[in-house]
């Protein structure tokens, strides 16, 4: 799921909010209802004594793909997308399993993703500033550069507000 999620972000690099926001909503449900019993095993992995440490991982993987994403967003300016990625991940999570819980009926389904996008894209409207088409055109080039030089294991992405589990001690 995550990984699907991962290659939505990275396919939606310098789209406009819009078409990033509905790529994924539409991905994270559809993973989630392809992979119904995987879905169902990590909500009931959450509450054991290191399911936290596998969600926040999970969350921590998504969440940074989402922040590179939005930073990349060719209609806006995100200033924090880390916190952004954050909103935006925990406002399609609950909903989505709420459906699971339900059965997915097809209708929900639809009716989910089309208001899950209207409600990220609206919030990223909200907190984004509106790009100019030049200031587009710059933060793609400089993106693009920015990637590369991540590529090569140089660079920094967005800062994550989950912290890195490794070295967090066990609840055992």
């Amino acid at each position: 799921i995550v990984e699907a999620v991962e290659r939505a972000c990275r396919d939606s690099h310098g789209a406009a909010l819009r078409e990033m926001m509905a790529t994924l909503c539409s991905t994270f449900i559809d993973a989630k209802i392809r992979h119904v019993e995987e879905s169902r095993a990590l909500y009931a992995a959450g509450s054991e004594v290191d399911g936290d440490v596998l969600a926040r991982a999970a969350s921590q993987r998504a969440q940074q793909a989402i922040a590179l994403m939005l930073h990349s967003a060719s209609d806006r300016t995100i200033e924090h997308p880390e916190v952004a990625a954050m909103v935006v991940a925990t406002a399609i999570t609950g909903p989505v399993h709420a459906l699971l819980e339900s059965g997915a009926p097809a209708a929900l389904v639809l009716l989910l993703r089309t208001q899950l996008t209207e409600l990220c894209v609206g919030y990223g409207e909200r907190i984004g500033k509106k790009r100019s088409v030049a200031a587009s055109r710059r933060s793609n080039a400089a993106d693009a550069q920015r990637a590369d030089g991540r590529r090569a294991g140089q660079g920094r992405a967005p800062k994550l507000l989950i912290s890195d589990t490794t070295d967090q001690p066990s609840r055992r």
